[in-house]
């Protein structure tokens, strides 16, 4: 093993040199080729009063520029030919235009941005060939972003995210959320930053992605398949946390700017503060900030428990359960230097959290994340349209745990995994080419497993190469899209004796050590623009999944869902055959859609319940076992936003879905209950220095669901007396209010909510707790966001 690392650190080293090389002679040539262009503009409202702070963000150049306090801003070194300009400010429309660059400063853009409490970002630049509009793109893609994700931005990945249509969230207190795309979660998600893909051990439902959105711009979510750009772990869908761009220059060579953060929780004394800094001098831009996450245990509402009351399904736990705190941090920095050739960009983030969960016999398993992520990525103008986009990548996860013992007692960890990983990205993207905008690309994934303490997880190594081709046309209203992608992929794990590796009992030998995999993965999609605002929309998506380590080799004790578990190094590769349909809506007051899907999964991986315990250190434990069926998932989401008046905004989501597993005609597991979202908000002109002050209402109700059987994780707390896996319908109401502060010239946001309003009593089905204990019970925050302006 540690050959085969130091091997694959020398070519790592050798490509890094090789690509480093080849980015600096192409920003060179390119630099010297090409013209330098630079445009400036002012940022008004309707009104015609500038907007201080305004962001202006070159999706296609990886670049972005502030408005200083007057609105005006400058956009240097850019490359001859039409440029895509994304203009957004908190609490106003995004507005999308297309510039040409005329090489001087001297004739002034102006970008007009109308107000409107909804944020409108109209560009992503995931799950599709290039950049485009949501509206038109045949792929389902939504976003979060802008005051969305402003108040929610320190929270888990999950929780951000759980208001979309479709979307929902695995839960395990606040410190932990794992989005859940039309029924399909963990290692079939793929969770990305910036494109590149985490690893976080997603073997377990209560294992959060190891990052914080707290320096996203927006979060972007694919549903669907979305392994002909991502690869095995795309198969449901994708998110993309997409960073601020690099920062550039405007008037004065030279700015340096920021943000304070801050932010209290009243259910479990939760605080979260950042700092965010940001500049630039000369082509050079650079910026830094660090956050932190500190709770204690968290309450649920009052309630009598089942040792009060004998009534079958009741929690055995309520009010403040202990062993639910945790302790995260996170930070990051990154350098660039941009110019008319693109730009370059060295990236580092550290991720870390301790934390404790509280089992269901009243003990705590401590945890210890890290991860640690280095990143060097360019953005190269090859030509008028041509970009080259390289990406050399490091990540190092450590996930450590001690059922029986909390963090803060320093346990000698029982499980102490750490997993290196080291990712090559070549894309080529390009625009109007024989009538083609698209994307060619290849991705090299190469991962060493080092179990230094474990039953769940062998010494492996994992090699994953992707060719891909990604093309999209667009004639008048019609948009067509598609491609292909061929994936091999190579899992050689190491003979271990303690997880029966290879189980000789059982007829194994070491071929049950290497397993190959050679996937074919495609996409064809079709938008048909009806009318400007209307548009029909329609993606079939082929997506693969390889087993996983665990699911293969898995042998012991896994603590934090209280069972023994057991892989299968038989397993075949997941597929999928996805197919969507949208009608889609937007105007300058309507935002809507009505989106159809089937799902159809072969070899969908599960963990079966064997109906027998195993008793390990007087502790009783469900055997679960890797197993494999054929299922398919027929969904529907319906959403609207009305801005009815000036002041009046409504909106609302249904989602339902059912699942059917071909081999029993149960449903597939963790598959999330129907549930309809609705708001109001209530906005009012500037007051004084206060600036578009509001009033939110939200309404969430969730049907009741039922388990999967033994298909379901944590169907033994149905044949329990305390606790529950099948749950009851409930609905929770909560409210906010909030508004912009001017001080100094300077706008500090401020939001008050208030969750769970009238502290109901309920369960969640995608809570890991509910076998034990209900959900989260009344929480009132406040958040202040301070901007800073230092040069």
């Amino acid at each position: 093993m540690l050959l085969r690392i130091r091997k694959t650190l020398l070519c790592v080293v050798a490509l890094s040199l090789l690509l480093s090389a080849f980015i600096a002679y192409s920003a060179g040539a390119a630099a010297m080729g090409s013209p330098r262009a630079s445009v400036a503009g002012i940022v008004i409202d309707e009104k015609g009063s500038p907007l201080a702070n305004a962001t202006i963000t070159l999706p296609s150049l990886d670049r972005v520029a502030q408005a200083d306090r007057d609105g005006r801003f400058v956009l240097r070194n850019l490359p001859g030919g039409p440029v895509l300009v994304e203009t957004s400010h908190v609490g106003y429309v995004t507005s999308t235009l297309e510039i040409d660059p005329t090489g001087s400063a001297d004739e002034e853009l102006t970008i007009k941005l109308r107000q409107r409490a909804v944020w409108g970002g109209t560009i992503t630049v995931t799950g599709s060939p290039t950049a485009v509009d949501p509206l038109t793109s045949p792929q389902d893609i939504r976003s979060v972003g802008g005051s969305q994700l402003m108040v929610k931005e320190i929270a888990a990945l999950g929780k951000v995210l759980e208001s979309l249509p479709g979307v929902s969230n695995i839960s395990t207190g606040s410190q932990a959320g794992k989005p859940v795309i039309r029924g399909l979660s963990g290692n079939r998600i793929r969770v990305m930053k910036d494109g590149v893909p985490m690893e976080h051990y997603q073997f377990s439902f209560r294992h959060q992605p190891v990052l914080n959105v707290s320096q996203a711009e927006r979060v972007e979510v694919v549903q669907g398949a979305a392994s002909i750009l991502y690869g095995s772990n795309a198969l449901g869908g994708a998110v993309n946390v997409i960073t601020k761009s690099l920062p550039t220059s405007g008037y004065s060579p030279a700015h340096l700017n920021g943000v304070l953060k801050s932010q209290y929780f009243t259910n479990n004394q939760e605080w979260a503060g950042g700092i965010e800094l940001e500049g630039t001098s000369g082509l050079i831009g650079y910026r830094a900030g660090f956050t932190r996450r500190r709770a204690d245990n968290f309450s649920t509402a009052e309630a009598p428990t089942f040792s009060e009351t004998n009534t079958p399904g009741d929690p055995k736990f309520t009010g403040e359960l202990p062993f639910t705190n945790f302790d995260q941090y996170s930070g990051f920095a990154l350098i660039g230097v941009s110019g008319s050739f693109g730009n370059v960009q060295a990236i580092y983030d550290r991720y870390d959290s301790e934390q404790n969960y509280l089992l269901g016999g009243g003990k705590p398993i401590g945890q210890n994340l890290e991860n640690d992520n280095v990143k060097l990525k360019g953005n190269i103008l090859l030509g008028p349209k041509v970009n080259l986009k390289p990406t050399l990548s490091f990540q190092r996860s450590v996930r450590q745990a001690a059922p029986g013992a909390s963090y803060e007692d320093n346990p000698d960890w029982s499980v102490d995994l750490v997993r290196s990983v080291y990712e090559i990205k070549l894309d080529v993207a390009h625009t109007n080419i024989a009538g083609l905008d698209g994307t060619v690309g290849l991705d090299v994934n190469v991962q060493h497993q080092n179990t230094r303490a474990s039953g769940l997880l062998p010494d492996a190594s994992i090699v994953d190469i992707g060719l891909f081709a990604f093309e999209e046309r667009s004639r008048n209203k019609l948009t067509l899209n598609g491609g292909v992608r061929y994936d091999y992929r190579e899992h050689k794990s190491e003979a271990n004796a303690g997880i029966l590796l290879p189980d000789t009992a059982a007829g194994e030998t070491n071929d049950v050590l290497t397993q190959h995999y050679s996937v074919l993965s495609g996409s064809i999609g079709a938008s048909y623009r009806i009318t400007g605002c209307l548009t029909i929309a329609s993606n079939f998506g082929l997506g693969f999944r390889a087993p996983d380590l665990f699911e293969l080799h898995a042998h012991g004790v896994h603590g934090g869902v209280q069972a023994f578990q057991i892989g299968n190094p038989y397993l075949d590769p997941e597929r999928s055959y996805s197919i969507d349909a949208s009608l889609r809506l937007k105007t300058g007051r309507v935002m809507a859609n009505a989106t159809v899907y089937q799902n159809r999964i072969d070899n969908y991986i599960f963990l079966r319940n064997q109906d027998r315990d195993t008793t390990i250190g007087g502790t009783t434990l469900a055997i679960l076992k890797a197993d494999q069926t054929d299922g398919t998932i027929i969904g529907l989401e319906l959403s609207a936003t009305v801005d009815a008046l000036d002041w009046l905004r409504l909106d609302g989501a249904y989602s339902a879905m059912t699942s059917d597993n071909k081999a029993t005609d149960e449903e597939l597991p963790l598959m999330p209950a129907d549930r309809f979202l609705g708001g109001l908000r209530l906005s009012a002109p500037n007051w004084g220095v206060v600036g578009s002050p509001y009033v939110e209402f939200h309404v969430k109700h969730v049907m009741s669901k039922k388990s999967a059987g033994t298909y379901e994780p944590f169907s033994q707390f149905d044949q329990v007396p305390f606790g529950t896996a099948s749950t009851d319908d409930y609905t929770v109401f909560s409210v906010s209010v909030g508004g912009t502060v001017f001080l100094n010239g300077q706008h500090v946001s401020v939001h008050l909510e208030v969750e769970n309003l009238f502290d109901e009593v309920y369960v969640d089905f995608l809570d890991t707790y509910k076998g034990y204990a209900l959900s989260m019970g009344r929480n009132v925050s406040l958040r202040i966001q301070v901007p800073l302006r230092l040069l």
